[in-house]
């Protein structure tokens, strides 16, 4: 998966720059993706998330046995929002795994945005569980 990403194309991304870090263990490989413009600037918003902590801007972990990808955290700087990067990607993201042979894809939709409307419109997720709204999931 992780040279499929290294592939990305967008005119805003040097290709050169991209950069993906794995991390595999027994049960999950993750794959934190670090995409960069012409100019040297990370186009990802990594979060604080405890002191000393932070998360990724791109964050995916793939599970093999359940055929599964987990969009962990997707987080563009808002600079570049509007410009297509995000959606190129998770496109990308998910054109891989479906040719990797991955069936699903989750991701829990931040609820401080609309960012369920933009996963249910853009890319096709639907809510499988009516208790857990945020999370969704697509079949590919």
């Amino acid at each position: 998966m992780g040279e499929y990403i290294r592939r990305f194309s967008h005119p805003l991304v040097d290709c050169a720059r991209t950069n993906v870090i794995t991390d595999i263990t027994s049960r999950q490989s993750s794959l934190e993706v670090q995409l960069y413009d012409y100019s040297g600037n990370y186009l990802l918003q990594d979060s604080v998330i405890g002191e000393g902590y932070t998360s990724s801007g791109f964050l995916l972990t793939l599970h093999s046995r359940e055929k599964e990808i987990r969009i962990e955290s997707i987080y563009v700087k808002p600079h570049y929002y509007g410009r297509g990067v995000g959606t190129a990607f998770v496109r990308q993201v998910m054109q891989g795994a479906k040719m990797e042979g991955y069936r699903r894809i989750r991701v829990v939709a931040d609820n401080s945005t609309n960012a369920v409307e933009y996963w249910e419109k853009v890319h096709g997720f639907e809510a499988r569980d009516v208790m857990r709204p945020l999370a969704l999931e697509k079949r590919i």
